[in-house]
């Protein structure tokens, strides 16, 4: 099982899937991100959930186009809160279920690889 709370949708769209972040890590490593993508295919339609509710699911960890990602067919699948009510982010007003580690991205970065721990996660954009 894996949990985490939904930060993005893009079940209607043809990536066919969502984000998740784990909310219990407070420290990002240099190169590991703490979010991950979840692949649907043509099960999205059958999970009820919405932004920022924290989900537990069953899913097969996968490589997409260099990315790893995980792929569900909502079989074991929960929504484990039901009721978003911490601020993560008051700039674009997103709640969750959850306290979220919403770490600062500062650009220019050096290499693609420097985005790596930042993949599939809400971060704070700031520059040089």
């Amino acid at each position: 099982f894996v949990s985490g709370v939904v930060t993005a949708d893009m079940r209607a769209t043809s990536r066919k899937g969502f984000f998740i972040q784990d909310p219990a890590s407070v420290a990002n490593e240099e190169s590991v991100s703490e979010g991950i993508f979840v692949y649907c295919s043509n099960n999205c339609a059958s999970a009820e959930f919405q932004l920022g509710q924290t989900v537990s699911l069953l899913g097969k960890r996968s490589v997409y186009k260099n990315v790893v990602q995980l792929a569900t067919s909502f079989e074991r699948f929960e929504v484990t809160c039901d009721t978003p009510t911490v601020v993560v982010n008051a700039d674009i007003e997103f709640k969750a279920c959850a306290e979220l580690n919403v770490p600062e991205m500062t650009l220019p970065l050096g290499t693609m690889e420097d985005f790596r721990r930042f993949d599939s996660m809400i971060v704070s954009v700031a520059s040089e």
